[in-house]
Formats: C-alpha cells, structure tokens, sequence
C-alpha cells in the first residue's frame, strides 16, 4: 500500500484543515518539536483505515481524535494498492456519552476516460464494520497486525520482537506470502481425500454388479434369434386370424344392429288416454262459446249502465251541489247575524268615542286645577312669614290681610279627581280597541261569508239555488245518480266473472289442445326413430288409427328382424371355431419362446406380444453386454483414482509453510 494523499480536519492537534501530498516523492520523514504533530499524522493514516488510534489501548475509542472545541472530526485517506487507486474516509461526531461514527466508506477510483472527465468511483463498503472488514480483506491485515508491521507506535518495536512465535510466524508468513505452500498442502490433501469418497463410491457401483457370467450374453443372444424365427412363421396365421377377426366383427355390428332395431320397435306404444282426447277438446270449446256469449251480454249491460250513469250525472257532482245550496242558506242566516251584530258594535264604539272625548276634556280641566293647586301649595310656604303691612315678597304688595286657607288640602283633592279621570279615560280607551277588534272580526267574517258564497254559486254554476224545493230536486237526482252507480258497480263485477270464465275456458282448451299437441309430437318422435326401417306414412286423418297403423307394422317388422338374428348367430359361431384353431397354433407357438402369456391374452395382439417380447430380448442383451463393459470401466477409473489419491497424500504430508 502506498499513501498519496491524507487530509485531516478537526483531528487531534489539527483543528484546521490540513493536507499533505506523498504522491510527488518517494521517501518521507516527519521532523519536528514534541507535540509538532508527526505521530498525528501517523494516527490519522491507521484511524482513516480501520477507525482506531493504537496509542489509546482501546480499538473502540474514537472521541480522543476530536480537536478541542470542535464537534466533529474528518479524515481522508487517498492511496494506492495493486495498480488501482483507492479512497478511505471516515467522519466522527461528538454524543452526549462520547463519539459516533457518523460516516465511513471506502471507494475505488475507476480509470478516467479518454475525453479528461473525472475518474468515477465505485463504493466498495460504507459503514463503519462494514468498510472495516474490507480494509482486512483487501490489505491481508488486521489492525494488530498493520500496528506490529507497517505502523509501529512509539515504544513497540520491542514488543513485536517479544511476541509469542506462533503469532510471529503468522504474521511473517503472511508478510512474505509462504501461506501459498500451506493451501497447495491442503488443496493437495482435499484431493486425496475427493479421490478416497470416489473409489468408495465406484467400488460400491462395482459391487452391485457382483460376478458376471461368461455365458449369459450367449443365453441372451439365442433368445433374441427363436422369437424373431416365430415372427416369421406367425405372418400367415396372423393374415387369417385378422380375416376371421373382421367377419366377426362385422357378424357382432350386423346382431347389434338388429337388436338396437327390435328395441326400437318395442318402444311402439299408443297411449290408453288417446281415445277420449278428441271429445274432451270439443267439451271444452262448447264450454268456451257459452263463456264467450255470457261475456257478451255482460259487456252490453255495462254500456248500459254507463249511458244512465252519464244521464243521472256523477254523485259527487250532485253531492257538491246539494252541500253548496246548503251553504248559501246557511251563510244567508249567519251574514244576518253578522250584519246585526256590526251595526250594535259600530254604535257602541261612535258612544264610547263620544264619552272618551268628554273624559278627556274633564282631565285636561282636572289637570289644569292640580297645577293651579301646586302653585297655591307652593306659595302657602309664604304664609308663615307674612305679616300684615308688610310688602309681599311675590308682587312686592302690601299686605292686607292673612289667607285663611288649607292649599295642601286643596292640592290633594285636585290630584284624586285628576287619577280618577285618568283611570276613566284608560278603561274608555281599551273598550274602544275591543269594541274596533270586533268590528274588524265582524267585517272579516262577512268577507269570508262572501268568498264562500263565490265557491258555492261556482259549484251551483253560478245558480243560487237556496230552496228547499230546488235542494229536494238535487237530493233525487242524488238518489238516482247513486243507483246508477250501483248498477254499473254490479255490471262491472258480473262482466269480470264472465271474462274469469272465458279465461279458464281459453286454458282448458289450450290445456287439452296442447296435450293433444304432446301426443302428435310423441307419434312423430316414434315414427323419426323408426324412419331407417321404413314405417308406413301416416294418414293424417285420425292420430289413433295412424298411431294403430304403426304398431301393426312394428309387430310384423320385429318377426323379420328376429329370424335374420338367428341366421347370423349361426354364421359366427362357425368363424369363431376357426379362429379358436388358429389361436391353439399360436399359443403352442408362445411357449416354445418361453413367453408367458396370461389366460385372456388378446389373439389379435399377438404380434404385438412378439415385438415386445423381441425388444425385452434385445434389450436384456443389451443390458448384458453394458454391464459387462460397465465393470471394466468402473475397474480402470478405480485403479486410475487410487493412482492419484496415493501422489496427492504425499504432497499434501510434505508441503506446509512450516517446513520453510
């Protein structure tokens, strides 16, 4: 590893930031005082590595490296290893407890292109374990290990020539690369071993096989020979037997053939309920025109009943009219009341106006006299000093003679007679507005008597018919308006239940024409099912006598049928004798082969029982001849192993890097 660039900021003695190139020389010293800062730098090239100082005796101690003041510390180290460039930084921060690491990676500068741009970099680890780990792996050093060898702190030379001699020999043979002897030993001894499972494994393929017999492979061979012979002898047989086969099967399709026909004709069925179909459809059309002409009549009496409906008028018409001559005659009696009742309170209101205006003149007067009575009260006060010949300290007088009366008394009777008047006038006032209340009640209820009788003449068609003659009048042609209602009420019910009854007539016949329909469909259904045989054509008359022409025919065409069975069961009951000859050549013909052959062994198939069994034969020679040659392969490449296995522990005893 060679440094060519380290910046620290905030790191120990070097709270500023500070850099310092090595890439433009190849020898460096530090010089300097006591304190100058040389091991510092030192410090910052093992902390930007693997995050710990080796002077602090405590690898998980980083708050240390923080200037005095500063919060953070920050170190880059840029180097180079191998040919490639690299890049290591690592930043630590102050805590309430101490210090984090807050950041740390390592990266690799990649070649810079040919246009001059700068090198990208690829980041090989971040994190602080993380980036740690890889500088191991990457410089082949652990941090005790790069603190003996490439950094040694002040005063620990010694110690690394004091360490115990298996660490120093670890560490020497990893220096000088002798750990390459140490993995040829091994991969060396791994082989060995990897040849030792390989010979088990093949041995225990070799042991499967067991002992091979010289002359199985000649037993094989013979058989492969005998069943090819009885192919060829077996062709002729064969041609027949197919021959006899297909007349068999053709005799087995001509009997099934003629038994799906005789089932067919026995599904020739005419149906018990045929015979009454045709009088119960023409009861239930009889059914339906008396239904119909019911409907008719009941139709005719509704029109009826809406023309004396239409003539007597609409009840609720009448009705209205009768309530509105009612209550023309009514408001005329209570506009009476009204009008006697508004004239008495417009009377009673002019008297009341009238004694209010006096009430209020005598108060006025009443009034006047209780300030004339405060002023004789208030000049009385005067009284006491008066003295006969003396100027009046009012008008400036003489005096002649002493008042000899009582003012206050006088005041008091002033101001009763004024409250009394004032008390009148109030009481007169309220009558007044209760009396004006009334006449504007009055008014309003004659307004509303005449909107009402507007609506009533309205309702009268502008008639106003108060009688008691004309109300009759209207109360009978209620009564009749109401029995024409009724009358159409009925004939309305009675025309539903006769269109009820044209309905279930329509469905009876429906029903039964739609049975009939089921019946005619069921017949062609039977006949189409027939039709390969040949039935009679129907007549189209009558579907009992069509559906009797065809049972007839049915039961003559099954004594047909059945006489041909006969004389085609005879036929190949004959083929089958001839092919049971040719089956007992064949079989005879098997077992001279050594075939095994199973008790319902398919004849027709027997060529396909020789091909099998030529190619189980021709591959159970096969197998023979392969496992054969299978030994000796598997015996060479034992033999070639055990050679190798035997070299590789050899080499792996002699060669470890102790032995250098």
């Amino acid at each position: 590893m060679r440094p060519t660039r380290i910046q620290m900021e905030g790191f120990s003695t070097f709270a500023e930031s500070v850099e310092i190139a090595f890439d433009s020389v190849d020898l460096v010293a530090f010089v300097g005082p006591t304190g100058a800062g040389k091991s510092t730098v030192i410090d910052a090239i093992t902390f930007s590595l693997y995050g710990s100082v080796a002077r602090y005796d405590d690898a998980r101690l980083v708050a240390p490296v923080i200037s005095q003041g500063r919060n953070e510390a920050k170190v880059r180290l840029d180097f180079e290893l191998g040919g490639a460039s690299y890049t290591a930084v690592r930043i630590v921060r102050r805590t309430k407890t101490g210090a984090t690491t807050k950041e740390a990676r390592l990266e690799r500068v990649e070649s810079a292109g040919k246009s001059g741009d700068s090198a990208p970099l690829s980041v090989l680890a971040s994190g602080a374990k993380e980036m740690t780990s890889a500088i191991e792996e990457l410089l082949g050093l652990d941090f005790a290990q790069f603190t003996r060898t490439v950094v040694l702190p002040q005063g620990q030379f010694a110690e690394f020539l004091k360490d115990d001699p298996a660490s120093r020999q670890r560490l020497l043979r990893r220096l000088l690369d002798l750990e390459i002897y140490s993995r040829m030993g091994a991969l060396a001894r791994e082989r060995a071993k990897a040849a030792g499972q390989k010979i088990e494994i093949l041995q225990t393929q070799l042991d499967r096989y067991g002992e091979t017999d010289p002359d199985e492979l000649g037993r094989a061979q013979a058989k492969v020979k005998l069943i090819e012979r009885i192919q060829r002898t077996s062709a002729e047989h064969l041609e027949s037997l197919a021959a006899i086969e297909h007349q068999l099967v053709e005799l087995r399709q001509e009997v099934a053939g003629i038994d799906q026909h005789l089932d067919l004709l026995g599904s020739i069925e005419v149906p018990a309920e045929l015979a009454s179909q045709g009088k119960e459809i023409e009861e239930a059309a009889q059914l339906l025109d008396k239904a119909k002409a019911r409907a008719t009549e009941e139709r005719k009496a509704r029109e009826e009943a809406d023309r004396l409906l239409v003539a007597t008028g609409d009840p609720h018409s009448i009705k209205a009219k009768i309530d509105a001559a009612k209550e023309l005659a009514e408001n005329q009696i209570k506009r009476q009341d009204h009008l006697a009742s508004l004239a008495e309170a417009r009377t009673q209101h002019e008297r009341a106006e009238k004694t209010l205006k006096s009430t209020e003149s005598e108060l006025v007067a009443a009034q006047v006299r209780v300030r004339k009575a405060q002023a004789g009260a208030d000049a009385a006060t005067w009284t006491a000093s008066l003295i006969v010949g003396d100027p009046c300290p009012v008008c400036r007088q003489p005096v002649d003679t002493i008042p000899d009366h009582d003012p206050a008394t006088e005041l008091e009777a002033a101001q009763r007679a004024e409250t009394k008047l004032g008390k009148q006038r109030r009481q007169m006032e309220q009558e007044q507005k209760k009396l004006q209340i009334r006449i504007e009640r009055l008014d309003a209820g004659i307004v509303e008597l005449d909107r009402q009788d507007n609506r009533a003449k309205a309702a009268l068609d502008g008639a106003a018919r108060t009688e008691s003659v004309a109300v009759a009048d209207l109360e009978q042609d209620l009564e009749r308006a109401m029995q024409a209602k009724g009358t159409l009420a009925a004939s309305i019910r009675a025309m539903g239940e006769a269109d009820r009854l044209v309905e279930e007539a329509e469905g009876l016949l429906a029903m039964r024409f739609e049975r009939e329909q089921k019946h005619r469909h069921l017949f062609g259904s039977q006949r189409d099912a027939l039709a390969i045989l040949g039935p009679p054509a129907p007549g189209n008359q009558s579907l009992v006598q069509d559906w009797n022409d065809l049972s007839r025919w049915g039961s003559s065409k099954k004594e047909e049928l059945a006489a041909k069975r006969v004389s085609i069961a005879a036929a190949g009951k004959a083929a089958a004798v001839d092919k049971a000859g040719i089956v007992d050549i064949l079989q005879r013909g098997a077992e001279s082969a050594g075939l095994d052959l199973e008790a319902d062994w398919d004849p027709s198939g027997f060529g396909s029982y020789l091909a099998r069994a030529l190619a189980q034969a021709e591959a159970e020679t096969e197998k023979v001849s392969e496992r054969i040659k299978r030994c000796l392969d598997l015996e060479e490449q034992i033999a070639q192993l055990d050679t190798e296995r035997v070299v590789n522990a050899a080499l792996g005893q002699q060669l470890s890097a102790s032995g250098f």
